[in-house]
């Protein structure tokens, strides 16, 4: 065990593999499954793909009000109960985005997702069998030998080791201080006419966002050990009795801990935060509520549509981006159904 790397045992058995096996009908049978499973998912994605064009176009033939920036400025009241279309408007957060945990502040952001990664290690088997011999009936006498390869690493997730071959010397800390979870808060269009975050359907795309150097450790933080900090990422390191794990790995699970620090340590945890902002200015098709003071999302057909597009535009081009992001995901369903199917095959 060193560093990010560490090899397990390494285990053999004999076993005699008969000739006389039905597993070529069991394959067929799964195949089969499988070409079913991902047909079915293919023409849903196509009904799905359609049906949504149609809201669409439903969306916009609705549209019943055009403003722009000079009408909200001026104070014309939005239609209630209207689908309504905004040219390019400005647009600018309701309120600051907060995560007390941490101390931070993100100005003008649509959504704020803070993005906790874990230290742990992964378990790789490694299997190879050959025949050494026949028995007297003709059947097959194979050797395996099945072996464990251990590495550690940021996830995205925690792993549990429990059900590791090296549980305890690949022990894997299940903490979680400070889980992923994302924030969002309205956003105010020109005259005080608010909507959601959420009903955008375009936005800028997210980055990380650069930690200040004079931030100020909260008390949260400090209770949960996040003691260092660089441009990116906030740590949290685990603390544990090296010298006491040390000697459990090799009691337990015969492998020999060299001591020797990788990238991290198992149980480490560091936070980052990817902020989405709102753009500038925006040309939107949405339903007018509430008296006119916010947009919501509009009937069309069997389903809601607020749709937008970053800066100015017609309908029919907010109405062409929206139909080319259907296009795009039924693309990537028909390719996932293609690899699917060479998978299984």
């Amino acid at each position: 065990k060193v560093g990010n790397f560490g090899t397990g045992k390494t285990h053999r058995r004999v076993y005699v593999r008969s000739k006389e096996r039905d597993g070529n009908f069991w394959c067929g049978v799964v195949l089969s499954v499988g070409v079913c499973i991902v047909t079915g998912l293919v023409v849903w994605s196509e009904y799905e793909a359609r049906h949504s064009h149609k809201a669409i176009e439903e969306l916009v033939r609705q549209i019943e009000y055009s403003g722009d920036e000079v009408a909200l400025v001026k104070g014309d009241r939005l239609p209630e109960g209207k689908v309504v279309y905004l040219y390019d408007v400005h647009l600018q957060a309701d309120a600051p985005v907060f995560d007390d945990d941490f101390g931070l502040r993100f100005d003008n952001a649509a959504s704020v997702r803070r993005v906790t990664e874990y230290c742990q290690w992964v378990e790789v088997q490694h299997r190879s069998r050959e025949k050494v011999g026949e028995t007297a009936e003709g059947d097959d006498i194979m050797e395996e030998y099945v072996s464990y390869t251990y590495h550690l690493g940021w996830r995205s997730h925690r792993i549990p080791s429990l059900f590791f071959d090296s549980p305890v010397a690949y022990n894997n800390p299940q903490r979680d201080p400070s889980p992923s979870y994302e924030m969002t808060t309205r956003g105010t269009l020109a005259g005080g006419v608010v909507l959601e975050a959420a009903d955008l359907s375009e936005l800028p795309p997210s980055s990380l966002y650069r930690i200040p150097d004079d931030v100020v450790q909260t008390p949260t933080a400090y209770h949960n050990n996040f003691v260092t900090h660089d441009r990116s990422h906030f740590y949290s390191p685990y603390v544990e009795s090296g010298v006491a794990a040390g000697v459990m790995s090799y009691l337990i699970d015969g492998i020999i801990d060299t001591g020797i620090r990788g990238d991290c340590g198992a149980g480490d945890i560091r936070v980052s935060f990817e902020v989405t902002p709102y753009p500038d200015t925006v040309s939107l098709i949405a339903k007018a509520e509430d008296g006119g003071t916010r947009l919501g999302r509009a009937p069309a057909g069997t389903t809601t549509l607020l749709l937008n597009a970053i800066g100015p535009a017609s309908p029919s081009d907010i109405a062409t981006l929206a139909a080319a992001k259907v296009e795009n995901g039924r693309f990537w369903w028909l390719v996932g159904g293609v690899v699917s199917l060479l998978i299984w095959a």
